[in-house]
């Protein structure tokens, strides 16, 4: 996923360019394997990691380089490189970021069609069901699936893999109208597709919202198997979104090789010899030679498709404060560099990519980090194993059973049938003897594997960490004498990982041990490469005697593989481990040990057979093999993890943690699989010229003859998840059970914890969400229009019964600022307060804390304990930042402007001036070169104060400089109804220059007053000077504490100022970081250096 975070999305177009050898060029061959199109190999990085995940369950390392982080509100970005260290095939994808690497960058999802692209053919409604098919006439059902295999009908779905922001998985499209995915496995996410099938939908559970592009076409030949997230918004704030854009780059691909042979022969019952009539001798027969019996051998270089892929590759991120641009290589089209750029279109950080280039295999060899003036700051340095190596091209034979690099072959490639592994094919009739195909071993090779495998990271810091690999083992002989148990076999897994802080520093070390190890399946057997076909003759016409013989003449093809012809790897890895050891040391020195266990099912294998027999022998027949559906999300989950010391090589149990799961099951898929396995001859054919091509797949004649022309079954794919159910911790002799419940399946969020302690007393927390209370506002709205679904709303407490209640706790929500929104779907939906209970369960809820109100971008603007002062907010940077918290002041008695926004002042008297600023980057200007007449300042805010009947006293204050004309600061005061400039009038002034003065002053307002505004005056031009300029103007009550804030946005806090006007300022260098920190007078408080190693 984790589907939001990555480099490439493509558009697929498929040339499938049929390349068949000699006689097979004449035949109608059936499609050998199923129609399958996969992402791009780029976009295939991505989906790697979930379909091959990290952890110790597969002994894959978790290798991540943080490059940024966008934060807008409470949306987060992370981009990140991630590194996938399974070992090196020749197949694998340059990708963006060079081998093995992955641009995460947001989002994506990535679709394998599987037969046609679910929108472009229909499914067959009612959908048919192999009971369905059963109780059909033979001739019905032939015809039936004829159409349906032909392409004509879907009757399997697509398989689409997504992962966006922590949250990864697969789904399939339901056959309900709006094609409702079901998720695999399921998750309390909503996945919807745009009108006009431009991409899909998600809202997470918490109601962020992610919508994906692809690109829309409409024929097969041109389908989206990938998009990439386009926009991400707040669940908050709809006017907080982050964008994403790409650009196109044509990419053309050869799928992986694949060696197959054809091997026709007879039934050893009922051999071929039909003579025609009056030409005994001239008959037609099967009774080939031992070499005629091979029809094609070598690579299916028709079946090796040419894919071009338009790629769309990530080229812009932008955001509220700022850009990201990713700049590819014009050349070569690797990503280059990566520029951070601030709202005024300010260059803040470059980061840069370096690679290697082997024969088109491309190494990430360095990320550096520059400034924003394109100063060096610091990199991260990579090696890899064997970097000098060379790395053959994707139709290499030179790959063990599971696909991985293990060096050279004793023969070319191009070699017939050089993938194939060797075997010995016994030909019917026995007479004939045997047919002996393939020549290589298929044997793992642990150097090769590694070649171009990363192998050490060099930090900023100049430490380092090295990585070294082994390969999985088997746990089974086969492979002819290739394999035993114990032997490598495909896929590399950690070994050591060795830490150093810094160069010659005392290395940490971890070593792993892997134990119980699982494979689905050993690539050893014949049956998984292979299956046959029947084929019938059923007129042969005598062209001397114009007769035409109805015939029954079966004969069998086999077709074998180099390759299993389904998934041996539906764990990912070859080999996954139940048990696995991480030694703080190595194994035998070593401070102790962790021990993690893993749950695991099993996959399985099946064939759909027909129900009838057939003229051929049917204990000859091969019969496609298929991975059955499974939940692979019941496997790879922890159930165990202990912790031991090592005491002179006894260890101890320190402490331990279990965990068992529930499988919450939800609605089910049926898909139907449909095999050809019978062919006919599609004319009458002259005696002796009859052959064994020119066959199609039904012919009417024989209709009622056969059973079937197809093997067929149906399957359910079924979602669920595995919940933790229990929690047991061991720890100093004590035992702590934690059950949860989870009731309600759409949220499947805790309903219920019960902690059960060392001393039997069970602690019971019912927890309720908006599904609970969605029966009223605005409940209703957060479950079904805003999909937030995991807000706590009540949450209770009981002891050893729901008799026995202790206390509760709960957070009401409401709308707010209703005239923002009339719509549900975007009314703002937040916190209103917050209350508890104790006692009886039948008291009154308490209120604890209230909400007083919020922004319309969500922000709180003042919030209280239900006994406190009120602590108001105010917010600035297009309400992105807080710029000023007031405790003991309501919302409407705070008046601040730190003139970093044109927002509170006429621009034609004041200017904005970024050459004199107190706090922030800029202060107000107000030139006047008359000497006689006063220039001003008039806020545009009136603060609406209630005095209720009372006189109180505000402070208002600001800073101001000169340099020459003395400064008034006023407060204007404003009595219900007035007319008048003014009611009331304060003021403070000063004419000193040169240097900032803080003029602060409190005055008791009086009782009557409901409106309160500040004015500064420039008081005419004298001595010498013509200019002030103020800033930080702040009005709040008296006795109320007010601290402001000043920042650059995308780098940090400039300027923090305390109640009495005290200021604390923040410089950062040219890279962001946090340098220098000064008081009022500009003395350093605290200052910082970076220094890295080696620079």
């Amino acid at each position: 996923m984790n589907i939001l975070n990555y480099a490439s999305c493509k558009v697929v177009t498929v040339i499938l360019t049929l390349l068949y050898f000699a006689d097979l060029s004449k035949a109608q061959i059936p499609d050998r394997l199923p129609q399958i199109i996969p992402p791009s190999p780029s976009a295939q990085q991505f989906q790697k990691y979930i379909d091959y995940p990290i952890g110790h369950f597969t002994g894959i390392p978790d290798i991540n380089i943080p490059l940024y982080i966008i934060k807008e509100g409470d949306l987060t970005i992370p981009i990140t490189l991630s590194y996938h260290a399974s070992g090196t095939k020749p197949s694998d994808p340059n990708g963006f970021v060079g081998m093995g690497w992955t641009l995460n960058n947001g989002g994506r999802i990535t679709r394998t069609i599987v037969g046609k692209a679910d929108e472009t053919n229909l499914v067959p409604v009612p959908f048919k069901s192999k009971y369905d098919l059963d109780i059909m006439t033979s001739d019905k059902r032939n015809i039936l699936m004829d159409s349906w295999a032909q392409d004509n009908y879907d009757t399997e779905p697509d398989i689409f893999s997504y992962s966006f922001n922590n949250h990864s998985g697969k789904f399939v499209l339901g056959r309900d109208d709006n094609r409702t995915p079901l998720l695999l496995p399921y998750k309390p996410i909503n996945i919807s597709f745009h009108s006009g099938g431009l991409g899909p939908i998600i809202y997470d559970e918490n109601g962020f919202k992610y919508e994906f592009v692809g690109t829309e076409l409409a024929d097969q030949g041109g389908v989206n198997t990938c998009w990439d997230v386009n926009k991400i918004t707040s669940a908050t704030d709809p006017n907080n979104y982050i964008t994403f854009s790409s650009g196109s780059y044509l990419h053309e691909y050869t799928s992986n090789r694949t060696d197959y042979a054809i091997i026709d022969d007879i039934d050893d019952n009922d051999p071929i010899w039909k003579p025609c009539y009056g030409f005994d001798s001239e008959g037609y027969r099967m009774q080939k030679t031992q070499s005629e019996v091979l029809e094609h051998y070598g690579p299916d270089f028709g079946f090796n498709s040419t894919v071009n892929y338009t790629e769309n590759v990530i080229s812009k991120i932008k955001f509220r404060n700022g850009e990201i641009k990713f700049i590819p290589d014009a050349s070569t089209g690797m990503l280059q560099r990566v520029e951070i750029y601030n709202k005024a279109g300010t260059i803040l950080q470059t980061i840069e990519f370096e690679y290697s280039n082997r024969n088109l295999r491309y190494l990430l060899k360095q990320v550096g980090f520059y400034d924003a003036d394109h100063h060096f700051i610091n990199h991260y340095l990579f090696n890899y194993n064997r970097e000098n190596g060379e790395v053959p091209g994707a139709l290499s034979a030179n790959t063990d059973y599971w696909g991985y690099y293990n060096g050279s072959m004793p023969t070319g490639n191009n070699a017939a049938g050089a993938l194939m592994p060797a075997w010995t094919i016994q030909v019917n009739p026995a007479s004939r003897g045997y047919v002996t195909l393939g020549q290589n071993g298929r044997k793992t090779d642990s150097t090769y594997m590694k070649m171009f495998v990363l192998n050490k990271i060099t930090y900023p810091t100049g430490g380092y960490t090295t990585y070294d690999y082994e390969c999985n083992k088997s746990i089974a002989n086969f492979g002819n004498g290739n394999y035993f148990v114990g032997s490598d076999v495909g896929g590399l897994r950690v070994k050591t990982v060795t830490h150093y802080s810094a160069p010659g520093a005392t290395p940490e070390v971890r070593n792993y041990e892997y134990m119980i190890p699982a494979m689905d399946f050993v690539p050893g057997n014949i049956e998984d490469y292979s299956y046959s076909i029947q084929g019938y003759f059923p007129e042969v016409n005598d062209p001397n005697y114009n007769y035409i013989a109805s015939l029954d003449m079966p004969f069998r093809r086999r077709y074998i593989y180099s390759d299993p012809l389904f998934n041996i790897c539906p764990h990912g890895s070859p080999v996954v481990y139940q048990q696995v050891a991480e030694y703080i040391g190595d194994g035998q020195q070593n401070a102790g040990k962790t021990v993690y266990s893993y749950d695991y099912s099993p996959a399985e294998k099946t064939t759909y057979e027909s129900n009838g027999s057939t003229a051929y022998n049917e204990g000859s027949v091969i019969y496609k093999q298929y991975l059955k559906p499974f939940q692979d999300w019941t496997s790879g989950n922890l159930t165990g993890m202990t912790h031991y010391k090592n005491d002179n090589g006894n260890y101890s149990i320190v402490d331990e943690e279990d965990y068992d799961y529930t499988d919450i099951l939800g609605d089910a898929l049926s898909a139907l699989k449909i095999d050809r396995y019978v062919e006919y001859a599609s004319d009458s054919y002259n005696c002796g010229s009859l052959s064994a091509n020119n066959l199609q797949t039904y012919d009417s004649y024989l209709g009622s003859r056969v059973n079937s022309a197809y093997n067929y079954g149906d399957y359910s794919i079924t979602s669920g998840q595995h919940r933790l159910a229990n929690k047991y911790t061991f720890k100093d002799g004590i035992t702590t059970t934690i059950n949860y419940q989870y009731d309600n399946p759409i949220h499947v969020q805790p309903t219920k914890e019960t902690i059960t302690t060392s001393k039997g007393d069970n602690i019971i927390t019912v927890l309720k969400y908006p599904h609970d209370f969605a029966g009223s506002q605005p409940y209703t709205a957060m479950v079904n229009d805003q999909h937030k679904w995991t807000p706590i709303v009540e949450k209770l407490e009981y002891k050893n019964s729901t008799d026995n209640f202790l206390q509760s706790t709960k957070t009401d929500y409401s709308f707010w600022n209703s005239g923002h929104s009339t719509s549900t779907v975007t009314q703002q939906i937040y916190p209103q307060k917050v209350s508890t209970k104790k006692g009886a369960v039948s008291n009154d809820y308490v209120p604890r804390i209230n909400y007083q109100g919020y922004d319309e971008k969500g922000n709180v603007r003042s919030v209280s304990k239900a006994d406190g002062a009120p602590i108001t907010y105010l917010w600035g940077y297009q309400k992105e930042y807080p710029i000023a918290q007031v405790t003991g002041a309501d919302t409407s008695e705070v008046y601040y402007n730190n003139v970093e926004e044109k927002t509170d002042y006429p621009a034609n008297y004041v200017m904005q001036d970024n050459a004199r600023a107190h706090t922030g980057h800029y202060s107000a200007r107000i030139t006047n070169t008359d000497p006689a007449k006063e220039a001003t300042y008039h806020s545009n805010t009136w603060l609406q104060i209630d005095q209720h009947n009372k006189s109180r006293k505000f402070r208002y204050s600001g800073w101001v400089y000169s340099d020459g004309p003395s400064i008034d600061l006023f407060l204007f005061m404003m009595k219900p109804g007035e007319q008048a400039y003014y009611s009331y009038v304060d003021n403070v002034s000063t004419n000193q220059t040169g240097h900032w003065v803080y003029l602060d002053k409190v005055f008791e307002v009086p009782a009557d007053v409901v409106q309160l505004n500040l004015r500064v005056d420039n008081n005419g031009a004298a001595n010498g000077g013509t200019n002030i300029w103020f800033d930080d103007l702040r009005i709040c009550p008296a006795d109320a504490q007010m601290t402001t804030y000043t920042y650059d946005p995308l780098v940090g806090t400039t300027s923090v100022t305390d109640a009495k006007g005290e200021t604390l300022y923040y410089e950062y260098d040219s890279f962001q970081r946090l340098i220098t920190i000064r008081d009022r007078y500009g003395n350093v408080k605290s200052h910082y250096e970076y220094n890295y190693a080696g620079h």
